[in-house]
């Protein structure tokens, strides 16, 4: 029998993905609305989700339900960490969308360091797909509505059940399996498990093993916000300050990526020996990510007279041993210092 807050469920299809959140669909026999969070009682199996979408339907009540609280797909402004801890980006995202980690999740992937971490302006089912991206691991929603995080293991799964159908040359296995414990990321019969469906019609429980590549499914789950967020391209920004260490703090001109503005964000002048450079509040830049990674931030292609100072390191150079040159780059003004070179022999 199953059950939705102790109400009968007539039929119903769970849909448990490798990455991502589990959801349902699930028709129950009376016509009184259930909304918010519910306990979805699967054949003794039980699932903690939350009502995304629910009508009347021919005097039955008909559900949508996505696993955990339904924050995931909270839109959440974008920002810049410098040097964070995926635990830390990782309490943010939680703490906006209302949801909660798995105690599963292990604390040195918590632990680990990030150099930079832009967080995209977009729901945190995405911003929490590019961090496990990043971090090389998976992500899902656990049947008592958690998120777990983590390397995949593929543990078997040996539990009792009847085969009804085997078919792994097109990726589908069927089974009867009561109580239904079968789940994503385990080895079942010889074979690993990238999503699992378990469905109730005329009273029969069966449970549909899938092989699917994760990759081929974290492209999907991806595509919508490679669209909005492409770490490829450059991005028109401002120089709001420039730090002691060298690095700027930019205010990108888009808002699906500018947030409070970047720090720390190395510059590149595509010139070798360049060891410093002087750069005026207001400059205009473009903000890149190195190879697509948003933990990569740096600024190139500064407007011209914008810069007034560089000092370039190079052997080449024929100075004496212990003197530096300094060559206009522009013209000044009385407001204005004249910009320069400056070459340092090493």
């Amino acid at each position: 029998m199953a059950q939705i807050n102790g109400r009968l469920v007539l039929s119903a299809d769970v849909v448990m993905p490798l990455i991502g959140a589990w959801h349902a669909r699930a028709s129950v026999g009376h016509n009184e609305v259930i909304s918010g969070a519910v306990e979805f009682d699967l054949e003794r199996q039980a699932l903690s989700g939350t009502v995304t979408r629910s009508g009347l339907n021919s005097g039955r009540l008909e559900l949508a339900i996505v696993g955990g609280a339904g924050g995931l797909s909270t839109e959440v402004k974008a920002k810049h960490y410098n040097a964070p801890t995926a635990g830390q980006v990782l309490a943010d995202l939680m703490r906006l969308s209302g949801e909660t980690l798995a105690t599963s999740v292990a604390a040195g992937l918590l632990g680990t360091d990030l150099p930079s971490w832009h967080r995209p302006a977009a729901p945190v089912s995405h911003c929490l797909t590019l961090l496990t991206d990043e971090l090389g691991v998976n992500w899902r929603v656990l049947g008592d509505g958690t998120i777990w995080i983590g390397e995949e293991t593929w543990p078997e799964e040996s539990a009792a059940h009847t085969l009804i159908d085997e078919s792994w040359t097109d990726g589908v296995l069927t089974v009867a399996m009561a109580p239904p414990v079968l789940r994503p990321g385990v080895t079942f019969r010889g074979q690993r498990i990238e999503q699992v469906t378990h469905w109730l019609a005329s009273g029969e429980l069966r449970t549909e093993a899938q092989l699917t590549s994760p990759r081929g499914l974290l492209d999907r789950f991806l595509a919508p916000l490679r669209r909005r967020i492409d770490y490829s391209r450059l991005y028109p920004a401002r120089v709001a300050a420039q730090n002691a260490n060298q690095t700027l703090q930019l205010v990108p001109d888009d808002d699906v990526i500018k947030g409070a503005g970047l720090d720390r964000v190395q510059m590149r002048f595509g010139i070798p020996g360049i060891v410093k450079a002087t750069v005026t509040p207001g400059t205009r830049c473009q903000l890149g990510f190195a190879a697509g990674d948003p933990s990569r931030p740096f600024a190139c292609n500064f407007e011209m007279g914008s810069v007034l100072e560089i000092s370039i390191e190079s052997p080449a150079v024929a100075l004496g041993a212990n003197t530096a040159a300094a060559i206009p780059l522009n013209p000044g003004s009385a407001s204005q210092p004249t910009p320069s070179v400056r070459f340092s022999p090493t």
